[in-house]
């Protein structure tokens, strides 16, 4: 039971886009949503100035193989 508890509890964020875009950010959170890929998005609000938004998004564990064949990127 111990062994199940620590597999299902640690999981291991691998950042997938980091961007100003708006609407990159929209397209991918789409992507991930259709492959039900679960996600978590830590935006940095005025990144380098006011007002300017650095958008991120992260997936977990193998996940991030998935999301490299989908969009062709080189994640890791």
């Amino acid at each position: 039971m111990h062994d199940t508890f620590i597999a299902d509890s640690i999981k291991h964020p691998h950042l997938v886009i980091a961007t100003y875009s708006k609407e990159k950010l929209t397209d991918m959170i789409a992507l991930l949503n259709e492959n039900t890929i679960e996600f978590w998005q830590n935006d940095i609000p005025s990144y380098n100035r006011i007002g300017n938004t650095r958008y991120r998004l992260f997936v977990f564990n193998k996940d991030v193989i998935e999301v490299q064949k989908l969009t062709g990127l080189r994640l890791f």
